[in-house]
């Protein structure tokens, strides 16, 4: 059994200049032990970082040449350590090319640091735009969004108009609070489009608008023949 043991660790592949620096303290899924980073055990299972970064270094280029690691009586204290490395090595701007990209984010992701690591907002043919075009992007974003909500209050205004003027020319229908269908502004009820129609019937148009057809084409759609022996 594999016995627990918090652990703060630097892996790389110095002669790529690449390197990672990190923390393992798991003791559910995984029980954390320094020795067995980089590790097949003898159950098959293997024990790399959580970065899918360096994962995909040691795919290509195999396992890191360069495995520290450094053990600790705690989860604590290896997670200050990891924050204590970090903040003197300084990955943003040292030499060295740092894979991290959390870089103890609690420490040094000042607002310096968010510019450098957040991914450009908006790309146009893999160029980033520049800060005048993200803002016309926004602008015409908020116009289509103003223009969508007044042609929304505008369909449901016209449909309310609707309403009350069918039940101002019914008043003594039998169909008085039935539902209105709506096709370029007028309203009538299944029955009423059905015999507009003159090619469906009302249980017809019905499934068709259930179907989500529109108006238009539920009425002027013939009706599908059934096959006879």
């Amino acid at each position: 059994m594999t016995t627990y043991q918090p652990y703060f660790y630097v892996v790389g592949w110095p002669e790529l200049n690449w390197y990672y620096a990190g923390v393992e303290i798991a003791n559910r899924t995984k029980v954390a032990n320094p020795t067995n980073l980089f590790r097949t055990d003898s159950m098959g299972a293997r024990y790399t970082t959580s970065s899918w970064r360096v994962n995909r270094l040691a795919k290509w280029f195999g396992d890191p040449t360069l495995i520290e690691t450094y053990p600790c009586s705690t989860a604590e204290e290896a997670t200050d350590l990891e924050r204590q490395f970090l903040a003197l090595a300084n990955p943003l701007n040292n030499q060295m090319l740092w894979l991290n990209r959390n870089l103890a984010g609690h420490i040094i992701m000042d607002e310096s640091v968010r510019t450098k690591l957040r991914k450009p907002n908006s790309r146009r043919n893999g160029k980033k735009l520049t800060q005048d075009e993200l803002c016309e992007i926004a602008e015409r974003r908020e116009k289509a969004k103003a223009a969508k909500a007044r042609t929304a209050q505008e369909t449901s205004d016209l449909r309310a108009a609707s309403i009350r003027r069918y039940n101002a020319e019914h008043p003594n229908s039998r169909y008085h609070n039935a539902k209105l269908y709506f096709d370029n502004g007028e309203g009538k009820t299944a029955r009423e489009w059905a015999e507009l129609s003159g090619i469906v019937t009302k249980h017809q148009f019905l499934m068709r608008m259930q179907k989500g057809w529109s108006v238009s084409k539920a009425i002027t759609t013939p009706v599908r023949q059934r096959r006879t022996n």
